[in-house]
């Protein structure tokens, strides 16, 4: 049962919203090579999950220290406090704008999709109701997990694949840039794996059942992903949807963004209060979040690579603070594997901040 549960928790945290961009953004950004960047981040991704998670189930046994809660507890604890304070610092503007590039996916997604029935409004206005939209779902929407919310995993696939199927196919406005951005920008859809932290030292979970959950998290989200990106480049001309078909997917589409864009600004405000002085009242938070949500949302405008440009490289130096943590405190097994995934983290970071700031 814990095996299942570390398995199950794993794959609930990464696959989330990336299921219905990140296929689409992609290939956009790979010119024809975003199988290998896909390949390259799951294999990233479940070795990370797999050293972290043997990392903390020696590090914190039963009957021994505390185990940490969450991967910047886990920072905390191994690197100082600054090591965690700095990830949770950056991980807050990070994905405000990663909520800023859902939006505008969704508008370039339906002027895609339904090229005549997108009114003629300036896409201002229509990200600006988007966004508002979401920020009432942050007070409407219960936790991710509880009430109808414990379906959305399963109808965002089911939804996913019908738009890696029928939906037309979409090119971010700035072209190409080839395979390291394209790896970069996945670290988007790949967040998540360093939630294994709060599971590893579970009551009685043994290392061979640990290793069992990693295993089947790793498979779940590897197939859903490569599943979704097959699917996408078996579409090359729209699947032939009838208008009423396009404006349902469309709808289905843009409704499940916005609850992730919702429940994420939700998690986002939570982590700005860990960081905020005690002294801060509780709005505090959430109003800095949404000032950053709506500086991306003005700042980004439409540049939908480039704004998810911005959570990658946040997630891939936090990452890459897991591989030194491992560094320095882990068994020499564990060491030799973190060397080479702080290399490709190292690389990756650079890439997604030379596209994010020179795009390319």
């Amino acid at each position: 049962m814990t095996a299942e549960l570390v398995c199950r928790r794993t794959a609930a945290h990464v696959l989330g919203a990336g299921m219905l961009l990140a296929p689409l953004v992609a290939a956009g950004l790979a010119n024809g090579r975003d199988t290998a960047a896909w390949v390259v981040q799951l294999g990233a991704g479940t070795a990370l999950c797999g050293i972290l998670a043997l990392f903390t189930h020696e590090r914190y046994p039963a009957g021994g220290a505390k185990p940490p809660g969450s991967f910047p507890e886990l920072l905390d604890d191994v690197l100082g406090s600054a090591a965690g304070r700095a990830v949770r610092i950056a991980l807050v503007p990070a994905f405000a704008a990663g909520q800023a590039a859902i939006v505008w996916f969704i508008i370039g997604f339906a002027e895609a999709t339904l090229p005549q029935d997108v009114p003629g409004a300036p896409s201002l206005w229509w990200a600006l109701g988007l966004a508002a939209a979401a920020c009432v779902g942050v007070t409407l929407l219960p936790r991710s997990g509880a009430g109808a919310l414990r379906f959305r995993p399963l109808v965002a696939v089911v939804v996913a694949v019908a738009a890696a199927v029928w939906a037309q196919p979409w090119s971010l406005p700035t072209g190409a840039a080839g395979f390291w951005p394209a790896a970069s920008v996945l670290f988007f859809a790949g967040y998540g794996w360093e939630s294994v932290v709060a599971h590893s030292a579970l009551p009685g979970l043994t290392r061979r059942e640990l290793l069992r959950g990693v295993a089947g998290a790793a498979a779940v989200v590897s197939t859903v992903y490569l599943v979704l990106v097959a699917l996408c480049h078996g579409n090359r001309t729209g699947g032939g949807l009838p208008p009423g078909g396009r404006r349902l997917l469309c709808g289905a589409v843009a409704c499940l963004l916005l609850t992730y864009c919702a429940t994420n600004l939700r998690a986002v405000s939570m982590t700005a209060r860990e960081v905020l002085p005690q002294t801060a009242t509780r709005g505090v938070a959430p109003a800095l979040v949404g000032l950053a949500f709506c500086f991306f949302l003005l700042v980004g405008r439409g540049d939908v690579g480039r704004l998810l440009m911005v959570p990658a490289t946040a997630v891939g130096a936090a990452y890459a603070l897991g591989a030194v943590a491992v560094l320095r405190r882990g068994s020499a097994p564990l060491r030799w594997a973190a060397a080479p995934l702080l290399l490709l983290f190292v690389l990756l970071v650079i890439a997604a901040g030379r596209y994010l700031l020179l795009r390319r």
